[in-house]
């Protein structure tokens, strides 16, 4: 007989959530809704699930979500009043369990459902879907998946998006399927690498979306002529590295089509007539042809007025040579590409008017057959030419952007703004910036963000206009060399500055930072970076969150800093794992937030008692993991602290007084001692009128054993795992009221010293006490406590 009888969901979690009940223990019967029941579970036992009463239940969705192990049989549920299915067994890599004998009459929506099933291929082919409307994703993912599914009555689905989408194996036939009612096809077979049936007999009439369906469908080359695709708003990426396919495609009704971009980009097979479509809505152009390494037909009657963007149209198109030049082009902006590397192509485009073109760079960069004149004329006959002395950021970005143009050749004296001018370039020759004039630039915010391989010098260059450098090296993973000839006394913002810099390591001593409001994340994970920076004038600083945080070799002396401006030290020094330098003398009496100050700092272990926080309402995680940190804090002034948890986590040396602190604005202490072994010092004396969360306060504090039956814990409303594991722990606790307290589980679990009477406490009908004391071998009293 089962020991469990759950209602709702919530009790089910819990139970569930609780690795030493097995599943076959539980009654599921009553239960309506086991949506997102496993997800984020850490159990890996299952047995026992085969046999539960899934007989009332609803909706699945999301049941098993990413229980990798997940590998349960199932095919004796009855799921017969399920309607929500969807995501049900998404990425459950293990999963391989037949399922064709449930009864999903009712089920509507299975989008996501083996989503990321890598090992799944079991027959669905029984299965009546014919109340499903939405497919979405239904076996997005799943690797193995190759069963048929012909049979299926998909009548009422809306919605397939990437329904079939990396699905690698799949390769069956679909061809009974009646899509009427289906208006969402985008990413159906993207990936399907091994699908070739035919679908030439589908109504697809209602379809909107079609953009990317044959996306990287390696195999498929079949016939689609007798498609109506009037319905289509959008064919980018359709059959963009279909490598195989090339069927006509001429009888199509595009008229409504407005983005084509990437549509047969490394379609390299595709060789069809087009030239009778009506592209007059298209916008959108962009890579069309790109890699269609055989596509050669005439596109000479397309109306292309309305395009904007036809930048890298014929890019890698090694055998396209047609007329153009009878093309509407007056509203592209950007030709960009446009034939790079059309070996083949030399057509005459003296007609166009490119007089709206903004972006021309690299248009026929390796088109070695083009002998006509590149300098196209707009209607006032001015060529379209290289400005190698730009004046704003945008025509600067033209030229950087143009790999053919050496930076050397660029006279940059009028430009003002560089921000973003290399952020995750494609550049690999930054061979003459060095040289760059940049004395009239004010904004060179993430001027190299992202450009992996910069590593040129600039210690030359004069920046002594530059007002804004955030972000400005921010991964720039190579770059180091050196910058402290620089004059950055303008500057006044050096967020991120080097954040994920990671091989910068050069001296800056010598800059004045004395205008600097914003240090934020300045040299997080510049995993390199230890050079002294005591020098600095940080008086105007306000901000320093994550400032050395992550930068796991920094160690330099900091105390002389008058960081009087500043407000937030949060994750200052978090995972700065060497950082063990005196800050005593910092005055920090304007700082709010030192959220997680010093977590997972293992070496710091310095004097922090003279410090004014008295302005302080968050100190979340503050000294979490910073396992050698064992000073006095107990002049400290906390009276505006607002957050506690995680304050002291995994703290394992620290072991200081603090019941001189006045706690009484604090609502959550939630896991503020938990796992620091060390700790045992009186805190009776804390007024705790505001705390609602003490779940694992002591978690683990395996030397905590002092008096707490004075604390009024009366709005305390979460005491879950308070005393787990705290294993010195035997205190009187009686006095405590705890008529608010709704969660108890694991309160006492593990807690192998504790034993007093708690017959006084007047529980919460509906308080979860679940596993309460679990494992407390020492405990003798009454464990069901009154309710």
């Amino acid at each position: 007989m089962a020991k469990f009888k759950p209602k709702t969901r919530n009790e089910l979690r819990a139970l569930v959530d609780d690795l030493k009940i097995n599943l076959g223990d539980i009654d599921t019967s009553l239960v309506t809704d086991m949506s997102w029941l496993f997800c984020g579970t850490k159990r890996t036992d299952f047995s026992g699930i085969e046999s539960w009463d899934v007989s009332n239940v609803t909706t699945m969705r999301c049941m098993f979500k990413e229980v990798a192990s997940f590998n349960q049989p199932l095919e004796k549920w009855n799921v017969s009043k399920v309607t929500d299915m969807g995501y049900m067994f998404n990425g459950l890599t293990s999963f391989n369990q037949p399922l064709n004998s449930w009864n999903v009459s009712k089920v509507t929506n299975m989008d996501g459902m083996f989503a990321g099933a890598t090992s799944f291929n079991q027959p669905l082919d029984k299965w009546d879907v014919s109340k499903v409307d939405d497919m979405s994703s239904m076996f997005y993912g799943a690797k193995a998946f190759n069963q048929p599914l012909n049979s299926w009555n998909v009548s009422k689905v809306v919605r397939m998006g990437y329904m079939f989408g990396n699905a690698e194996s799949f390769n069956q036939p679909l061809d009974k399927w009646s899509v009427s009612n289906v208006t969402a096809m985008d990413g159906m077979f993207s990936g399907a690498k091994a699908f070739n049936q035919p679908l030439n007999s589908w109504n697809v009439s209602r379809v909107k979306w079609i953009r990317n369906m044959f996306e990287n469908a390696t195999s498929f080359n079949q016939p689609l002529d007798k498609w109506d695709a009037s319905s289509a708003a959008g064919m980018d990426n359709m059959f963009e590295n279909a490598e195989s396919f090339n069927q006509p495609l001429d009888s199509w009704n595009v008229s409504r089509v407005s983005d084509m971009s990437n549509m047969f980009s490394g379609a390299k097979a595709f060789n069809q007539p087009l030239n009778s479509w009506d592209v007059s809505s298209v916008s959108g152009m962009s890579g069309m042809f790109a890699g269609a390494t055989s596509f050669n037909q005439s596109l000479d009657k397309w109306d292309v007025s309305n395009v904007y963007d036809m930048s890298r149209m014929f890019e890698n198109a090694e055998s396209f040579n047609q007329p153009l030049n009878s093309w509407n082009v007056s509203r592209v902006n950007d030709m960009r590409c446009m034939f790079k590397n059309a070996t083949s192509f030399n057509q005459s485009l003296d007609k166009w008017d490119v007089s709206n073109v903004e972006y021309m760079s690299f248009m026929f960069a390796g088109a070695k057959s083009y002998t006509h004149n590149k300098n196209l004329k707009n209607k006032d006959t001015n060529s379209k030419t290289l400005n190698m002395r730009p004046e704003t950021k945008d025509e600067l970005k033209q030229l950087v952007d143009n790999l053919e143009v050496n930076l050397g050749d660029i006279d940059t004296s009028l430009v003002t703004d560089m921000s973003g001018l290399f952020c995750d370039t494609e550049r690999t020759d930054f061979s003459g910036i060095e040289s760059w004039d940049v004395s009239k630039v004010e904004y060179m915010s993430s001027m190299f963000a992202g450009a992996t391989s910069f590593n040129q010098s600039l210690d030359k260059w004069d920046v002594s206009n530059v007002y804004n450098m955030s972000r400005m090296f921010e991964n720039a993973e190579s770059f180091n060399q050196p910058l402290n000839s620089w004059n950055v006394s303008k500057v006044e913002y050096m967020s991120s500055m080097f954040k994920g810099a990671k091989a910068f390591n050069q001296p800056l001593d010598s800059w004045d930072v004395s205008n600097v409001e914003y240090m934020d994340n300045m040299f997080e994970e510049a995993v390199s970076f230890n050079h002294p920076l005591e020098s600095w004038n940080v008086s105007k600083v306000e901000n320093m969150r994550n400032m050395f945080c992550g930068a796991t070799s920094f160690n330099q002396p900091l105390e002389k800093w008058q960081i009087t401006r500043v407000i937030e030290t949060t994750e200052m020094f978090e995972n700065a794992t060497s950082f063990n330098q005196p800050l005593e003398k910092w005055k920090v009496n304007k700082v709010k937030y030192m959220k997680r100050m010093f977590k997972n700092a293992t070496s710091f272990n310095q004097p922090l008692n003279k410090w004014n926080v008295s302005k302080v309402i968050n100190m979340v995680g503050m000294f979490s993991g910073a396992k050698a940190f064992n000073q006095p804090l107990d002049k400290w002034k906390v009276g505006k602290v607002r957050n506690m948890n995680d304050m002291f986590e995994n703290a394992t040396s620290f072991n200081q007084p603090l019941d001189s602190w006045e706690v009484f604005y604090v609502d959550n202490m939630n896991s503020m001692f938990k796992g620091a072994t060390s700790f045992n010092q009186p805190l009776e004396s804390w007024s705790l009128s505001s705390v609602t969360d003490m779940s694992n306060m002591f978690a683990g504090a395996t030397s905590f054993n002092q008096p707490l039956n004075k604390w009024k814990v009366n709005q305390v409303r979460y005491m879950s795992s308070m005393f787990e594991n705290a294993t010195s722990f035997n205190q009187p606790l009686d006095k405590w009221d705890v008529s608010n307290v709704t969660a108890m589980r694991n309160m006492f679990a593990g807690a192998t010293s504790f034993n007093q009477p708690l017959d006084s406490w007047a529980l919460q009908a509906n308080v979860s006490t679940l596993c309460m004391f679990d494992n407390a071998t020492s405990y003798t009293y009454e464990r069901d406590l009154q309710k």
